[in-house]
């Protein structure tokens, strides 16, 4: 209630768009779009647009702008994951969207990085280009950063092929895949990708 008060306050001050947020932003029970119901509610009271936030997909925001909870959508820690999520989503390839696992190592000091990205701020050092010498890549292990192994392998042009002793990819990821969603997602995103850069699987 203190909010709407104080967003109608800063609408008559002259403001341009007000984006409603909350602290603590991540706690572990949080999940997509737990904050929407507090955008929705400052824009019940105000007719500056309204921005919504929190861990929202591309899907759930075409969602809330639909049912007009909130004017526009705003991504953070998504698009340090993956830099190309705009263009993706614009696409319709949401399989292609590598997933935040919202573990806040991106907030985590001294050296911030992003558990799914190596790549963040090092884009330019660590761009993925095709190999001058084309290889068979031979990987052991189907975790996480055996997956991310056979990934840049093949995308650089290498014929891949990546063994397994489980029944199933994921390594670790699948005993965390029971606590959160979020990792299971992960797991799907690295599936899909092997399966379309044609990495052959052995588990």
């Amino acid at each position: 209630d203190n909010a709407k008060e104080l967003a109608q306050m800063l609408e008559a001050a002259g403001v341009a768009a007000i984006s409603v947020s909350a602290y603590p932003a991540l706690v572990p029970m949080a999940f997509p779009g737990n904050y929407v119901h507090l955008a929705e509610a400052v824009k019940q009271v105000v007719t500056v647009p309204v921005i919504a936030v929190g861990m929202i997909t591309p899907d759930l925001g075409e969602k809330i702008l639909h049912q007009k909870m909130a004017d526009f959508i705003a991504i953070g820690k998504g698009l340090i994951a993956d830099p190309h999520l705009p263009e993706k989503a614009a696409a319709g390839k949401l399989e292609d969207i590598r997933p935040c696992l919202t573990c806040v190592n991106c907030w985590a000091p001294p050296e911030v990085r992003c558990t799914v990205n190596a790549a963040w701020r090092k884009e330019r050092e660590r761009s993925i280009t095709l190999a001058k010498l084309l290889k068979k890549v031979f990987i052991i292990g189907g975790g996480p950063s055996g997956m991310e192994a056979a990934r840049v392998a093949a995308e650089r042009g290498h014929q891949v092929s990546l063994y397994d002793k489980q029944p199933a990819l994921g390594g670790q990821l699948v005993a965390g895949s029971l606590m959160t969603s979020r990792i299971d997602n992960l797991i799907g995103y690295f599936t899909t990708q092997l399966s379309k850069l044609n990495v052959k699987i052995y588990l």
